[in-house]
């Protein structure tokens, strides 16, 4: 599943680095690691959290690492997502945009049944800007959902850091501590003592909800003949079947 993900960023021009990050002991990658830069020549490392941190709460844990070298924009995809990425064209469609733009999710249709599993985004169908965003909605909201792929300057890692810090500030609040009493990490390994749930942070919900109404966040429809998310051993079958499909038109 992974490698599908590495490969398709390995073969956007100017992609300098891939950055796997997750709760994994970081042993159990090695050997595939190694596979990736061999294989796709291109420079690949894990990143191990020290409590699960949430979509959002990973990458801001190791933002200063992700900045290293002033990337343009930064793609983050998520680990149970299978499709034939459209990311050459969504890196074009990313570039077109005004300069306000923070960050770009691409999506694609559901059924009005399936919708409501997913984030749900209301575009305008004008300018691309997302209107209004909500994760698995009790109500119809709209087909078009989120695929779990993204592309962002880092300038977003201001927006997460005002959550994480209001998060802090609310449980220092309630718990009667004062701000310095628990740190905030600087984007380096460490391991964690206390309480630590202010740190897990949810893209779709703490970060995308809000930002919707600053029109600073775009919607890219992709293309692509297929995507899927990978929750059950049966989504599984289908998925293996497209990705054999897509080898064959590929190789």
């Amino acid at each position: 599943m992974v490698e599908h993900l590495v490969k398709a960023c390995a073969l956007v021009d100017g992609m300098k680095e891939i950055i796997l990050i997750g709760f994994y002991q970081i042993h159990m990658f090695s050997a595939f690691i190694d596979s990736m830069v061999r294989k796709y020549n291109i420079s690949v490392r894990y990143l191990q959290e020290y409590t699960s941190l949430g979509t959002a709460g990973g990458i801001y844990h190791f933002r200063d690492q992700i900045r290293v070298g002033d990337p343009e924009a930064v793609f983050l995809m998520n680990g149970d997502v299978c499709g034939e990425f459209a990311l050459k064209e969504m890196l074009d469609f990313h570039r077109s945009l005004p300069n306000n733009k923070l960050i770009t999710i691409m999506a694609t249709e559901a059924t009005r049944n399936q919708s409501s599993n997913y984030g749900c985004i209301v575009e305008d169908k004008d300018t691309h800007e997302v209107l209004h965003y909500v994760e698995k909605p009790q109500t119809f909201i709209s087909s078009t959902i989120n695929c779990g792929v993204y592309l962002f300057k880092t300038d977003l890692f201001v927006d997460v850091g005002e959550i994480f810090r209001r998060r802090h500030n609310e449980m220092m609040a309630h718990t009667g501590g004062g701000s310095q009493d628990l740190p905030i990490h600087n984007g380096m390994n460490g391991v964690s003592n206390g309480d630590n749930t202010h740190e897990c942070i949810s893209l779709e919900e703490d970060v995308l909800m809000p930002l919707s109404q600053t029109k600073n966040v775009f919607v890219f429809k992709t293309c692509q003949e297929w995507w899927s998310q990978l929750k059950t051993a049966g989504s599984a079958i289908y998925a293996n079947r497209n990705y054999l499909k897509l080898y064959r038109k590929t190789n």
